[in-house]
């Protein structure tokens, strides 16, 4: 079901498809607090991606603050 639901591949290269009568539902009436936030964060890019664009336009002393806080 999760390969048919998700439009996923199956081994014989088929897309799959929704269930016959089914609807799409948002994600945000779908997952809890905890399920959403891991599907919401699942393309993120690499942590030290994102930490050297932040510390690119950070002041000098608080981009070194942040880089000791989070070692």
């Amino acid at each position: 079901m999760r390969v048919l639901g998700a439009g996923a591949a199956r081994p014989d290269g088929h897309l799959g498809d929704r269930p016959p009568g089914g609807r799409p539902v948002a994600p945000q009436d779908w997952f809890d607090d905890g399920s959403f936030c891991r599907w919401a964060q699942r393309d993120l890019p690499p942590t030290e991606a994102v930490l050297a664009a932040v510390c690119e336009v950070l002041p000098e002393a608080l981009a070194r603050q942040l880089r000791v806080g989070l070692s």
